[in-house]
């Protein structure tokens, strides 16, 4: 039988596994999104299901750690997803300005050339990472409160919407960027998505499971999932 503390993280990894190959065409891709104002909408639908699902995950996350008498994980390696995370939703908040722009009476460029924006996008990645960090760090005040089991997967349900939503606009994407057929040698082309795979899987996936990892990193089936759960996107980005 697995663990709760393992559940949460295997259900997250196989709706992840699931679902990203269905919904392939109903997200806008990167190479979609020039002046397109509803990929700018996603975008910030990916921010606050994040923030909220953190939120949510924090109370029973919390509870659960202090019964088994266990912390979050905090090595090198955490810390740096947690880097990661900022600089991603930093990121997806300044594109989503730009994508929006029309709305706000602004070019892109016009966006991008002022600070205000950048500042702006700037808090909304603290904050991610804020409600991210405390969520996980532990809060023994909240062992003694009663969490109905629906608020944890209600939160891993926000979690995953974030997730795939960045998935389809930025990692699908690698299908249109980078066609076989635009590079000369097989060997060159699967190089490049390689490394492109490897990276994108640490930029995208993996600080969106911080809240997963600080309890399930320790086993290895962990990673393996977590692999697992993307193989579908690969295969799209490799094979096409």
């Amino acid at each position: 039988m697995v663990r709760p503390e393992k559940i949460h993280g295997l259900l997250f990894d196989g709706a992840v596994f699931f679902t990203n190959p269905v919904l392939i065409g109903y997200i806008p891709r990167l190479e979609e999104t020039t002046d397109n104002p509803r990929a700018g909408v996603f975008l910030f639908a990916a921010v606050i299901t994040q923030i909220a699902g953190a939120l949510l995950k924090a109370g029973p996350l919390n509870q659960r750690m202090a019964r088994n008498h266990t912390g979050g994980e905090s090595g090198w390696f955490m810390k740096v997803l947690l880097f990661l995370l900022f600089i991603q939703f930093t990121t997806v908040s300044l594109f989503g300005f730009t994508l929006l722009g029309e709305l706000i009476g602004r070019s892109p460029r016009e966006v991008l050339d002022n600070s205000l924006w950048v500042i702006l996008s700037l808090f909304i990645g603290a904050v991610t990472l804020f409600v991210v960090w405390r969520a996980g760090e532990g809060d023994p005040s909240r062992s003694n409160k009663q969490y109905p089991a629906w608020i944890e997967f209600g939160a891993d349900f926000l979690l995953w919407i974030s997730v795939t939503i960045l998935t389809q606009v930025f990692w699908v994407s690698l299908v249109g960027l980078l066609e076989p057929g635009q590079i000369p040698g097989l060997g060159v082309v699967s190089v490049i998505l390689l490394i492109a795979y490897s990276l994108l899987f640490i930029f995208f996936y993996l600080p969106s499971r911080y809240l997963f990892l600080i309890e399930d990193s320790r086993s290895p089936y962990t990673w393996l999932q977590a692999w697992a759960a993307m193989l579908p996107v690969a295969w799209l980005v490799l094979v096409g």
